[in-house]
């Protein structure tokens, strides 16, 4: 398995998606029936290998194929080794055998719940540890449950390393690189027949034949069936007639398991609309499977390849809205980017304004003359006579202390407030300063006013 990535110089964009497997896939015919293709091999350098153990002539297998009753179970083993120069951790896991989506066969389930055939392989290890050039030898079951119905069935063993390896770069230009993460996975197929195969049937029927397009290329799609009970596999023709033009079609159909269906594509570039097909596959049987009808050819949906680096392309869907629309699109959301953009700028300048005049009304709002501290006031000691008129006078606060410091301003407000109730106000003239208040002849005129109400 491949996990590729694009990096160019502005970010990273991840483009994770399964590419072409790396396993090497194996077609193995014998008995004169069609047995699946399984993987036996890694192409390139991997760091471990898997394969089936060598037969009791010591001959070497390429997958294993079992005869099994129902009920019974028979005992075999397979060869795991570390190919590489450092310690290898690997991940052993049954697998259930099933039919690609185009035919051919394909595993999953593997590191999961058992379920179908990968049950029936029980006795293998999780993970195993292996030396570098070590080969382990693994014993391991195939127990059929009682009432499986006579068939061939398919199942696998896997196997991949613990760790997941870093990624590698496999291409890329100035602006952009590729990176790959290359997983490598091995399976091992089983092939298990619950009968003797001269008493399986075989039966490979055409359900449907109908034409769309991948890609670029038109094709005829042909869907196939296995209602028999033996591995399928047809090799055949569709020839196909569109205003006169007769082209004969070659149509390849690999292994179908039996119960299972798949859909096989046709290249079909001379045609354009409809045309009036025949489709016959030969698969081992006396009777081949045929098809006849219409088959009507989609019109070409087109699409945009996009250059990602040398030789990776990425395909992107056919475009619904047309370049005007696209070109006005774009041009309102920068139209609307840009009202956003002034809108913040006003608004952040309403803000300052706001700040600006609320800093000035506070300003406006401070005394121009601060009230001078209490020293500058007289005050009253109630257990001293007032020496004007001898008749001591009650205060209207409490006499601060002598070594408060702290509260100078608001004990001067209290003081002036009290020369305010025992004296009348003052009016300033030019000679008076503001906040000063004349403290001589007007103290004089009171207290002799207050001693003649007294008289």
């Amino acid at each position: 398995m491949i996990f590729t990535s694009a990096t160019n110089a502005r970010g990273a964009m991840r483009v994770m998606g399964r590419a072409a497997s790396a396993l090497l896939v194996a077609l193995l015919v014998a008995q004169g029936s069609a047995v699946p293709s399984f993987a036996i091999g890694v192409s390139g350098s991997a760091p471990f290998g898997l394969s089936p153990s060598p037969d009791s002539h010591g001959v070497s297998r390429p997958y294993f194929e079992m005869q099994v009753l129902p009920g019974q179970s028979v005992s075999d083993s397979v060869v795991v080794s570390d190919q590489g120069r450092s310690p290898e951790t690997l991940l052993i896991s049954p697998a259930l055998g099933v039919t690609a989506s185009n035919s051919g066969t394909a595993f999953e389930g593997a590191f999961e719940p058992c379920s179908g055939t990968a049950c029936w392989i029980t006795g293998l290890p999780s993970s195993v540890n292996l030396s570098p050039g070590q080969s382990l030898t693994l014993p391991f079951s195939v127990r059929v449950p009682a009432g499986t119905a006579p068939s061939q069935y398919l199942a696998g063993i896997t196997a991949k390393p613990a760790q997941t390896p870093g990624a590698t770069v496999i291409g890329g230009n100035q602006k952009t690189s590729v990176n790959a993460i290359i997983i490598h996975e091995i399976t091992i197929g089983v092939a298990i027949s619950t009968g003797a195969l001269s008493q399986l049937s075989s039966k490979l029927v055409i359900t449907g034949v109908s034409g769309a397009y991948i890609g670029t290329v038109p094709r005829i799609m042909v869907v196939v069936q296995n209602q028999g009970q033996r591995y399928a596999k047809g090799i055949g023709t569709a020839i196909c007639t569109e205003n006169g033009l007769k082209k004969s079609l070659p149509v390849d159909v690999n292994t179908v398991l039996p119960g299972q269906s798949a859909t096989v594509p046709v290249n079909a570039v001379q045609f354009k609309s409809i045309a009036n097909c025949v489709v016959q596959l030969n698969y081992g049987s006396v009777a081949p499977a045929a098809w006849t009808g219409s088959v009507k050819i989609p019109v070409a949906t087109p699409s945009v390849q996009v250059p990602i680096a040398k030789g990776v392309y990425a395909t992107l869907p056919p475009a619904k809205i047309p370049t005007w629309g696209v070109a006005l699109l774009i041009g309102a959301g920068a139209l609307v980017l840009l009202m956003l953009v002034l809108s913040l700028f006003a608004l952040r300048r309403r803000r300052r304004r706001r700040r600006a005049q609320v800093a000035g009304s506070s300003e406006d709002a401070r005394p121009l003359v601060q009230p001078q501290p209490s020293s500058n006031v007289e005050t009253h000691d109630p257990n001293r006579p007032d020496p004007h008129h001898g008749v001591s006078q009650p205060t209207d606060g409490p006499e601060p202390a002598a070594n408060d410091t702290t509260s100078a301003v608001g004990l001067g407000a209290v003081a002036v407030a009290t020369e305010a109730i025992t004296s009348p106000p003052v009016k300033e003239t030019p000679e008076t300063p503001a906040g000063k208040s004349d403290k001589g002849p007007s103290k004089k005129k009171s207290a002799k006013r207050s001693s003649k109400k007294h008289r």
